[in-house]
């Protein structure tokens, strides 16, 4: 069953840096399902844990929205998000790919192998999806779009639909040595 899924938020920043409490929790939770969402990936900046600290408070109170811990960060001048899911697996995306002159060849080369996916649209930064679709397919990448949410009311603005087999099917296992 498709499910419809925001893979990349930034909901530690979309509620004010405020500490977190089950009030927020259910803030973001009515974000998106206000937007119909089946769930979100959490992928704050160089930090999955508010993303565990969220997904723990909605298994608990919010029975039947999927929260997804990940984090974004930085790799050879660009950014890639990676989701944690269960069982101990990891999904690894390009998010906004930028395609910094002289640099992207690089990053093709020595980071695309360790992605299964890439953004070809994104909410919050211009993405060349012409290009951006022809690199995903020439490497077998699940093509993604992403809201990149900075605020609650963006969260869904952009989503996938997709099969968390699929997910599953394209992760690995997180200690596989990925760089």
């Amino acid at each position: 069953m498709k499910l419809k899924l925001d893979l990349h938020t930034h909901c530690h920043e979309a509620t004010f840096l405020r500490p977190l409490t089950v009030e927020i929790v259910g803030r973001i939770v009515a974000s998106l399902k206000a937007q119909g969402l089946d769930g979100i990936a959490i992928t704050d900046h160089e930090d999955p844990q508010y993303g565990f600290k969220v997904k723990e408070i909605a298994d608990q109170y919010f029975p039947g929205v999927l929260i997804i811990p990940g984090q974004e960060i930085s790799v050879r001048y660009e950014h890639v998000v990676e989701l944690y899911l269960p069982e101990d697996r990891c999904l690894r995306f390009w998010a906004h790919p930028r395609f910094v002159d002289g640099l992207v060849e690089e990053f093709i080369e020595k980071e695309v192998p360790h992605l299964q996916g890439i953004e070809v649209k994104n909410g919050g930064v211009y993405v060349d999806m012409e290009r951006v679709t022809a690199l995903g397919l020439r490497h077998n990448l699940l093509l993604l779009e992403n809201s990149d949410a900075h605020s609650l009311r963006d969260i869904g603005c952009l989503h996938n639909e997709v099969e968390m087999e699929e997910l599953y099917r394209r992760s690995f296992p997180r200690n596989h040595g990925a760089p």
